[in-house]
Formats: structure tokens, sequence, C-alpha cells
């Protein structure tokens, strides 16, 4: 009879154990910014793309909404991107909309990061002129496009990714 109790008394134990752990991973999904603080940046730029020998292979093309909390407690940066991939002669190769955080507390150091990636068809990037087809081109945006970046990211990342 003692050990049942004693392997109930176990059991609940691991349970709540559980149940905590399930939760604070819950929390770590997205950073939480105040109103005025964090930055927040929707961006429109190209890049170029390395092989594994990190020889210029293309460049990408890509739609970006940027988010970066630091302050006292945690440091926690957000991206979401739709990426159209170029080989160096400027041929098409392949979209990807991407998702990825990292968070790191600066108190108890713990880092939490994840990344969802999935191909896409495309080319799906919105706000660069046909006549760029190269790296290094970061444009300079409107209030107005800057938004429509945002939406743009915000719904390809909510159909593919979640």
């Amino acid at each position: 009879m003692d050990g049942d109790n004693m392997l109930k008394k176990i059991s609940i134990v691991l349970l709540f154990f559980l149940m905590i752990s399930g939760c604070d991973q819950e929390g770590m999904n997205h950073c939480d910014v105040a109103e005025g603080e964090g930055k927040i940046e929707h961006e429109v730029y190209t890049a170029i793309t390395l092989d594994d020998d990190l020889d210029q292979d293309g460049y990408k093309r890509v739609n970006s909404n940027l988010l970066i909390n630091d302050n006292e407690d945690e440091l926690c940066v957000e991206v979401e991107e739709v990426v159209d991939y170029y080989s160096l002669d400027h041929e098409y190769l392949r979209s990807e909309v991407l998702s990825s955080y990292s968070r790191k507390d600066k108190l108890t150091k713990r880092q939490d990061e994840a990344e969802k990636v999935e191909e896409i068809n495309g080319p799906a990037t919105i706000l660069l002129p046909d006549s760029v087809k190269g790296p290094d081109y970061p444009a300079d945006l409107s209030e107005e496009e800057k938004q429509r970046v945002k939406e743009h990211v915000d719904q390809l990342v909510e159909k593919h990714l979640n």
C-alpha cells in the first residue's frame, strides 16, 4: 500500500513538472513587445547566396518583417521572410517562406529558438523592380510600402506555416 501511495506522489510531481515545462515552452514562441519598446522593420532587399565552399552561387530577393526586443530581461529576435533565389545567370530557382525566432533570457541565460521553412511557388517577393538582378539592393520604402510588405509576408507565413 505504501508503494502505491509513493508511486502516486511521484506521478503527481512528474505531471506537475511536465505541465510547468509545457506552459513555459508555449510562452517562448513569440517576442512580446510593449508599446514604444522594441524595433520593428519591414524591409525589401537583395543579398548574395553562398555554396558550401563559401563561393557566391547566386543571390536572393527578400521581403522581411523583423522584430527585435532588447530589454533588461531578454533579447528576442523574430524574423518572417519571403525569399526568391536566383542563380548567377539570373535564373529563378525557388521561393521559400521562413519564420524564426531566438530568445535569450538575460538572467538565466536560457535560450530558445525555432525555425520553420516551406518551399512555395514563386517568384513571391514584391516591391523589387525586375531590373534588380543582383545583390546589395536596399530599397528605401515609404510607410505605405512597408505596410504592403508587412501584410504580404504575414499572409504568406499564415498560409504556409500556420
